[in-house]
């Protein structure tokens, strides 16, 4: 850890930059001028640096603990500086380490992926609880799904300034390429600054020989997952749901005039007769197994009877019986697999927002049903029922043994109101999923011309729902509690807007005002060219929208109301199909002054 001087600021000629990551050329979205993504976009302030743990894992492992990472101390330097004074964060980069013999290098994403991550500075009036994932409960609307950090007043700050903050915009695989900054005047406040707290998804996908080339085809994946033979994207990285990954089912009563729908049909009688008796609530059913029988739903089905209910298991016939649910004699019901349940014991239920806000429940994306759920987060959360780790490989599949370690290593740009004229002006986090935090891009019909096999989706929400989701991730004073609380009164000014959407399918997205359809911001992804480090091939990066002064080649921020009307688009390739993908809108913004 260490911290210096930088004299960085935005798009500086390419021969002053500093930066952390040395081989990327920082641009934006909507430059003001193309001249300004051509010399790039730099930092300003001093600097600190601060190295995560270390991530120790095998090929296919997923590292996400439950916990989070331990705190680590900021510079020794800085936490004296600061005590009991305001640091303002103006930009920050992000990159993975692996420590050599002959020194450190940057890793390629190719050999450890970052799937994403939360962060957090915390000063000294905040104290940190960190609550893990309760298994039993469907995940919270914090953390990207991981335990919830909690940070609570200990009466040590001024309550002036955010004693805690957290840095969630472009925090994916797309870290290192995707610039973080603000413009001048702005900054993310934080008051006497004393730890680093970090926590990721990281998948290993190293070649397990340990020659350091990409994988290849020499790799092995589990059945069901999404690359092509060839493909420089290691198919690990969509959390493919292999035959490490258990589903146990809730179940429901059905009576509509269709058999069970989107493979929900109990597949074996005991399952069946187990259901039947919980969603009867009763143990006293007479169980009946039969065969291909035209006259009864195929699957689990239970109808009134003397003295007992009947419970049947229907063996499907091929093809399968037509005869609906609302054809069980007596007035019964078909007994199917709920869209809810436990995958390795913990709880899945995906609570899809349904339109106007997201296609996703109109489109029974696999997403928001168990039954259709292939790939995502839920199995890249959920421990081996063999091991208290997590392996993406099928249980059949022996884990290579080679051990990876890497870290990443963060760099902080400052000021402080010592080194400026007027002390920036605060920031809070904004955010919006388009109806859940990840979803399914299904695969377009054979013969689709490739440049065709493109799947969108469209979300329709407001400001309000971008301020309002996570709040402004801050805590400590008056302004973070009254961000999430805005009545409509205050309009905002958009600074930074960044879109989060995952490799390789991501082509990009556009945010729109719905009402007069001003385009705010449109990031197309880019992708690398070559295995170097920072540049691969088929792994994206996206640049952000970007406000500020025209003199430092930015756009002049957007401002809105609360109740302004917004839409958005996603495009994803559908040559093949993918699991776990993401379309999020991440930034900050500020209350707008006259």
């Amino acid at each position: 850890m260490l911290s210096t001087t930088a004299t960085l600021g935005f798009a500086p000629p390419s021969t002053t930059q500093q930066q952390l990551n040395t081989g990327v050329h920082y641009a934006v979205s909507n430059p003001l001028e193309p001249k300004f993504n051509e010399a790039g976009y730099g930092f300003r302030g001093a600097y600190f640096e601060v190295d995560s743990p270390k991530i120790v894992s095998q090929y296919s492992q997923v590292v996400w603990p439950g916990g989070g990472l331990p705190p680590v101390e900021l510079p020794a330097d800085v936490v004296q500086k600061f005590d009991n004074k305001t640091i303002f964060i103006t930009g920050w980069e992000v990159d993975i380490w692996r420590d050599t013999p002959s020194g450190h290098v940057s890793v390629p994403c190719y050999e450890s992926y970052n799937h994403h991550y939360v962060s957090y500075l915390k000063g000294k009036g905040a104290d940190l609880e960190v609550r893990p994932r309760n298994p039993t409960e469907a995940p919270g609307p914090y953390g990207h799904g991981g335990p919830q950090h909690v940070f609570k007043d200990n009466g040590k700050g001024s309550g002036k300034w955010p004693t805690n903050h957290a840095f969630s915009e472009h925090n994916g695989n797309e870290h290192r390429q995707t610039y973080h900054a603000l413009a001048n005047g702005f900054g993310v406040a934080l008051e006497s600054p004393t730890h680093f707290v970090f926590n990721p998804m990281q998948i290993n996908t190293r070649n397990p020989d340990g020659s350091g080339e990409r994988c290849g085809e020499a790799c092995p994946l589990p059945r069901r997952q999404n690359a092509w033979k060839g493909a420089e994207w290691s198919g690990l990285l969509e959390c493919p749901c292999g035959s490490r990954m258990i589903k146990t089912f809730d179940h429901h009563l059905v009576r509509d005039a269709t058999p069970c729908t989107y493979n929900s049909t109990i597949p074996d009688a005991d399952e069946c007769f187990a259901a039947a008796a919980e969603q009867l609530k009763s143990a006293d059913l007479q169980n009946i197994t039969v065969s291909a029988d035209a006259s009864l739903p195929a699957g689990c089905s239970v109808q009134p009877g003397t003295p007992r209910w009947i419970a049947t298991f229907n063996k499907p016939a091929v093809p399968s019986s037509a005869t609906s649910c609302a054809d069980v004699p007596g007035g019964g019901s078909c007994v199917c697999r709920a869209p809810t349940g436990y995958i390795n014991g913990r709880r899945f239920d995906a609570g899809c927002i349904g339109e106007p806000r997201s296609e996703l429940v109109k489109d029974h994306n696999p997403t928001c049903d168990l039954n259709l759920y292939d790939g995502g987060m839920n199995c890249c959360g959920g421990l081996d029922p063999n091991s208290t780790k997590r392996f993406l490989l099928d249980a059949e599949q022996p884990i290579p043994p080679l051990v990876d370690e890497v870290y990443f290593r963060w760099r902080f740009y400052y000021e402080d109101e010592a080194g400026v004229t007027t002390p920036p002006r605060e920031t809070y986090h904004v955010e919006w999923q388009f109806g859940h935090i990840e979803y399914s891009v299904p695969k377009a019909p054979e013969g689709t011309p490739p440049e065709q096999a493109v799947h969108t989706i469209t979300s329709n929400f407001t400001v309000a729902d971008m301020v309002t989701l996570y709040g402004a991730q801050c805590g400590g004073s008056v302004g973070c509690d009254e961000w999430g609380k805005n009545n409509g009164s205050r309009p905002i000014q958009f600074l930074m807007l960044g879109f989060h959407c995952h490799s390789p399918a991501c082509l990009g997205g556009v945010l729109l005002n719905a009402d007069t359809g001003e385009e705010y911001c449109r990031v197309t992804a880019m992708a690398g060219h070559s295995a170097k480090p920072q540049d691969e091939e088929e792994y994206l990066w996206l640049p952000p929208c970007q406000y500020g002064a025209k003199e430092e080649g930015l756009r002049t921020p957007p401002v809105v109301n609360m109740s302004t009307k917004l839409r958005s688009i996603k495009w994803a390739n559908s040559s093949v199909a993918h699991f776990g993908v993401m379309a999020i809108w991440q930034g900050r913004a500020a209350y707008a002054v006259d």
